[in-house]
């Protein structure tokens, strides 16, 4: 396709009955030909050839052709409005050629359609919503309609929380997503942005590996060619994950429910969790179906994860197989093992459990937003929630000296490293260590 040039015509330019062809080969030859000139103001038009064809679309101004240059495309020197509409015009073509510059490097369709929308948008007066900042968002919808496929419903929910932050930033700032706007300058403004709105650095690095899962696709798919966003870097801050000692463990374990199903139920789902290592999805979508006696009378449970689709099978220890026994008197096959329980309610219940069960030990939580240090102390009850479960049963796994690999077979975790965040370290065998290590020689 040959290059596309654009310039500006006139609607009206001579008067009704005048030969225009001889009047535009005159003026050509630098004739006057101001007396066959349409002596009212007249629309100007943004004009371009495609494919053959001739296309033009009003920029919302008006003038005399007297008062035009012909040559030039703009007012003529004389003419009192020079200066203003001379710049709009100038910075209206500039947008429309810059526009069209990189729809042709990011290799994006352009036909007739493409480029009277590109010219409607320019023509506008603003650089917002312009068609090249739109296609940033049309290809976003396209990512996450692709990735609703094959990923969780959770992994998708992450996306779509993405794309509102982004256009919060967007609105705020002034600074429109674009795939060439993409890259370390724009990762300090978004991470400024996002420490002013007290997000935790973990949140907003979040959304910047979002971002660049995004634009890593969109380069796959051919839709830009800006490799500035590999050059972004996000680094996860790792804090001591909360879980529970098998002291607080079996505490929990002693609790007795008095009678109350709700609570009963909440209890038994978190310490299957601290059981498995599975995460509260599996645990509310198990099904008996799921769980297979083998012929030594071992109970396993096929776990086919919610987050990331992966397949694991995890021995139910006595403990677990007691609880689940209790369920799954009458159950068919296909039905869930626990009665309906959210997660928002067993998180709740979990506070009052934790605090029946003597968890009041003061812990303090460390994060980061920006520079700042987020510092919380409160009893370790409040801190604990569903996710607790899974915290609790790696880091146990691990004290036990259980090798990586093994405990990542039942977690579902890829590598040590994405599953290092969960194991956390027990003070007092710490404390033990030190004693036993230092004090003991002494004696």
């Amino acid at each position: 396709m040959r290059q596309i040039n654009f310039t500006y015509t006139l609607d009206v330019t001579y008067k009704k009955g005048v030969d225009y062809r001889a009047c535009n080969a005159a003026r050509g030859r630098g004739e006057d030909v101001g007396e066959f000139y349409n002596p009212n103001e007249t629309t100007i038009y943004m004009s371009w050839s495609i494919m053959g064809k001739y296309y033009k679309r009003a920029v919302g101004h008006r003038i005399r052709p007297v008062d035009w240059d012909f040559v030039r495309s703009l007012p003529v020197l004389k003419n009192p409005a020079y200066r203003d509409l001379s710049t709009l015009l100038t910075t209206i073509k500039s947008r429309v050629e810059k526009e069209y510059f990189n729809m042709r490097m990011n290799e994006e369709v352009i036909n007739a359609a493409t480029m009277m929308e590109l010219v409607r948008e320019a023509t506008g007066g603003s650089s917002e919503g312009s068609l090249v900042e739109r296609a940033f968002w049309r290809y976003y919808e396209e990512f996450i309609l692709e990735k609703s496929l094959s990923c969780s419903p959770a992994t998708v929910a992450k996306y779509k929380s993405c794309a509102n932050i982004l256009k919060m930033f967007e609105e705020t700032k002034g600074v429109a997503m674009t795939f060439n706007a993409v890259g370390r300058k724009w990762q300090t403004d978004f991470l400024s942005y996002c420490a002013g709105r007290d997000y935790l650095n973990n949140t907003t690095n979040k959304y910047i590996r979002v971002v660049q899962a995004f634009l890593n696709w969109a380069y796959e798919m051919k839709y830009h060619r800006s490799l500035d966003f590999k050059k972004m870097k996000c680094e996860y801050e790792r804090s001591q994950p909360i879980f529970l000692s098998t002291e607080e463990l079996q505490a929990i374990e002693d609790l007795d429910a008095g009678g109350n199903f709700g609570m009963l139920l909440s209890k038994n789902i978190f310490l299957v969790g601290c059981y498995t290592s599975q995460r509260i999805s599996d645990l509310l979508a198990m099904r008996k179906k799921d769980l297979l006696i083998q012929a030594n009378g071992e109970l396993w449970w096929d776990v086919h994860q919610v987050k990331g689709r992966k397949f694991v099978k995890v021995f139910l220890v006595d403990k677990a197989r007691k609880i689940l026994e209790h369920y799954l008197a009458g159950k068919q096959p296909d039905e869930k093992v626990f009665p309906r329980q959210s997660s928002v309610v067993v998180n709740r219940n979990l506070k009052k459990i934790g605090k029946a069960a003597g968890l009041t030990e003061l812990t303090t939580k460390v994060n980061y937003c920006g520079n700042r240090k987020r510092e919380v102390t409160q009893p370790k009850y409040k801190f604990l929630t569903t996710h607790t479960a899974r915290k609790t049963a790696i880091s146990l796994m691990c004290a036990s000296n259980m090798p990586d690999h093994e405990i990542q077979s039942i977690s579902g975790h890829s590598s040590s490293k994405e599953m290092a965040v969960y194991k956390g370290v027990d003070r007092r065998r710490v404390k033990e260590g030190l004693i036993s290590l230092f004090e003991a020689k002494r004696a």
